[in-house]
């Protein structure tokens, strides 16, 4: 099983990282280069609901629970319970996302409020 990296647009790895890892640690969660991740998750019908999408953030934090939107893809469905989420937390930001075995995945690349 590999690990991969997603990196956004404009953002790239430390020149040095020796050097990055000695300085002193950061305030900002953008500026010390980890990224907020939201999970979202389909779940379907069950005896008294209809099917929904939920979106909890990466830390096991939060959640927002959306009805699944039958007018929109699976990808907006997805896209719009992170949206929610986003919106609850305050959190701003710039979101990629991309599909995962359970769910979708999206990381903050920046321009959120820390």
């Amino acid at each position: 099983m590999g690990f991969s990296v997603l990196l956004c647009p404009g953002v790239g790895p430390p020149a040095k990282m020796e050097e990055k890892m000695n300085e002193p640690k950061k305030e900002s969660v953008v500026e010390a280069g980890v990224f907020r991740a939201i999970l979202t998750k389909y779940f379907g019908p069950g005896n008294t609901r209809g099917s929904r999408i939920k979106a909890i953030a990466g830390d096991g934090g939060p959640s927002v629970t959306l009805s699944y939107a039958s007018r929109l893809s699976s990808e907006e469905n997805h896209a719009a319970a992170c949206k929610a989420l986003v919106d609850k937390l305050n959190w701003g930001g710039r979101w990629i996302g991309g599909a995962t075995k359970d769910g979708y995945a999206f990381v903050d690349c920046g321009g959120g409020r820390a």
